[in-house]
């Protein structure tokens, strides 16, 4: 359930966008404009463009895929470990 990685992640954060395309997320980290960022239930053309991005601007990208669907967290290392230790990235 992604309200209740949400709400455990609001005490840590400044602020959490939370609609909006993942390619337009993505490409936001890869800029530097935000810090991390994990999606549930991706479709691989969700995060195509995006994973893409985030690796040439020396970021990382992991996802796991179950179902055909993929959980993914991305951002600088230290962010994405703070992110997994946070979040449930399992459907």
């Amino acid at each position: 359930n992604n309200s209740e990685n949400v709400a455990a992640m609001i005490p840590k954060v400044k602020g959490i966008r939370r609609l909006g395309a993942a390619a337009y997320d993505l490409c936001l980290v890869a800029a530097g404009v935000y810090d991390g960022y994990w999606e549930l239930r991706l479709g691989k053309w969700d995060m195509a463009a995006g994973y893409l991005m985030i690796l040439e601007a020396g970021g990382i990208c992991e996802f796991t895929e179950d179902d055909g669907k993929y959980n993914l967290v991305a951002g600088a290392t230290d962010i994405c470990d703070q992110i997994k230790k946070s979040v449930n990235l399992t459907n």
